[in-house]
């Protein structure tokens, strides 16, 4: 998995102060993807996406 440089989930939040429901599931999907990549196995929801 490569280091993807960017803002913080922090930075974000201070700047924006509330995210549209939309980019709070795409944040979501992005974590969880990152979960499953580092435990070695893809979750079957992200499978289908």
């Amino acid at each position: 998995m490569e280091l993807v440089r960017g803002r913080s989930l922090q930075d974000l939040l201070t700047t924006e102060r509330a995210l549209p429901l939309s980019r709070v599931a795409q944040i979501g999907l992005q974590v969880l993807e990152a979960l499953s990549t580092r435990c070695g196995r893809l979750l079957p929801m992200l499978s289908a996406a």
